[in-house]
């Protein structure tokens, strides 16, 4: 049973009188007890009047049924409920519990998790299937993560520094999700450190799709001041990969809309984005010019040295004409060799400079 401690759940043993017989390091955490108040006690003690009727007619059903059940391990594993449970600071916290029965006798030993646990889950996949921003998604990350570990505080840093995979150090003053490099640097260098309290704090690392550190998830564990176990480890790495994804799915969603809206071959913007951009034009943008450039004669550019030498053709162009323009000017491959510029809020004699610019720049290219 000792071995238990080290399991990063509640566990609890519970004779056929209702009386606690055994209670992990990890119930200790989760219901906010010592050992000497929950051990010895009756169980009826910690329920929620609500839940007692259901939970004591579910044990009776498996007494009397005891030599069958204990026969089949399978069937002995049937207690699969949700209770609310009497903590140590006399709040109702809901948990949820999966039991199995220990020999014809008893007792039952029960697996205690929050239920908050679950709900962070549920709550994550529909908000990756609806979309949701992921600021949102980042705070269920740390909900998740502080679900599952005494302290009750967790942090989604961006941008972290280089800590080791898993470390401890002080507290961090920061709310929820932190994005400003400053406070994520500052951060950096408290871990490893000891805080006023002598509270120890845990990071794990976040990775992007190739495998590069792109931020962490930080709890507090006030409870433990010890390195992690190998199973606090497992936990807080799993919690970690769950925030990459989210930041992977944000990354995948930026290059997807770059991608509708660029032309594959130049990097310039494509006609969609183009025509896109001249229907939400508005007053703000007066004066407004647009240029447009055809290529002379590519096809037989095409036909005489090949499409792939064709392809370096509309790459240099569209290089030479970004380098005559404006940084904020939208630039886009309208067709085959075909090119337009959207020129906002530019007078008639800019406009004529920068046209003349674009005209001097590719005349210099054809005459190379």
């Amino acid at each position: 049973v000792r071995g238990f401690d080290e399991l990063p759940y509640g566990f609890i043993a519970v004779g056929l009188d209702l009386k606690i017989s055994y209670a992990s390091r990890g119930a200790h955490d989760l219901l906010g007890y010592e050992q000497d108040d929950i051990v010895g006690r009756s169980a009826v003690d910690r329920l929620h009047p609500d839940d007692f009727a259901r939970i004591i007619a579910l044990f009776e059903q498996m007494t009397a049924d005891a030599d069958r059940r204990c026969a089949n391990p399978s069937a002995a594993r049937h207690v699969e409920m949700s209770l609310r449970v009497l903590d140590g600071r006399n709040r109702w916290i809901s948990v949820g519990a999966t039991g199995r029965l220990l020999g014809q006798h008893g007792p039952f030993f029960l697996a205690l998790r929050p239920n908050q646990v679950n709900r962070a889950m549920d709550d994550l996949v529909r908000g990756l299937a609806l979309g949701d921003p992921t600021e949102e998604l980042l705070n269920t990350v740390t909900g998740l993560a502080s679900a599952q570990f005494p302290g009750e505080q967790a942090w989604v840093v961006n941008r972290f520094g280089n800590d080791p995979p898993l470390a401890r150090g002080p507290e961090p003053l920061l709310s929820s999700v932190a994005r400003a490099s400053a406070a994520a640097t500052e951060l950096v260098q408290a871990i490893g450190g000891e805080s006023p309290d002598h509270r120890g704090y845990w990071a794990a690392k976040i990775h992007d799709a190739r495998g590069r550190p792109v931020g962490s998830l930080v709890v507090s564990n006030p409870d433990r001041r010890a390195d992690p176990t190998p199973f606090d480890v497992d936990i807080l790495t799993q919690t970690a990969q769950v925030a990459s994804l989210v930041l992977q799915r944000e990354t995948d969603s930026q290059a997807l809309e770059v991608a509708l809206a660029t032309d594959q071959l130049t990097g310039a913007n494509n006609r969609a984005t183009f025509e896109a951009q001249v229907e939400v034009l508005n007053s703000a943008d007066l004066p407004v010019a647009v240029l447009y450039v055809d290529l002379d004669r590519f096809k037989a550019i095409n036909d005489g040295h090949g499409h792939a030498f064709g392809d370096r053709v509309l790459c240099d162009t569209v290089d030479r004409i970004r380098g005559s323009i404006r940084t904020d000017d939208t630039l886009a491959r309208l067709g085959g060799d075909e090119f337009g510029v959207l020129c906002r809020r530019i007078a008639t004699g800019a406009a004529h400079d920068l046209l003349d610019r674009v005209r001097c720049s590719l005349n210099d290219a054809s005459g190379s």
